[in-house]
């Protein structure tokens, strides 16, 4: 596991998944996926945390911009 917060794009490419398979992983359109991972949108903290979750990881060792 990284020691250090990465992007979602990076946790995706890092775990080998595409967007469709994060947005199967973690219930969430694979368009707002695309938003979150471009910097359009912000998730919610509980998505966050669902988006977290779904990589085995903390919201902390997430980076969001």
């Amino acid at each position: 596991m990284p020691d250090q917060p990465m992007t979602i794009r990076e946790w995706r490419e890092y775990m080998g998944w595409s967007q469709t398979e994060l947005a199967r992983r973690s219930g969430y359109d694979q368009k707002q996926l695309w938003m979150w991972e471009r910097g359009v949108h912000t998730p919610k903290v509980t998505t966050a945390i669902d988006i977290a979750q779904a990589f085995g990881t903390t919201v902390e060792m997430i980076r969001w911009l």
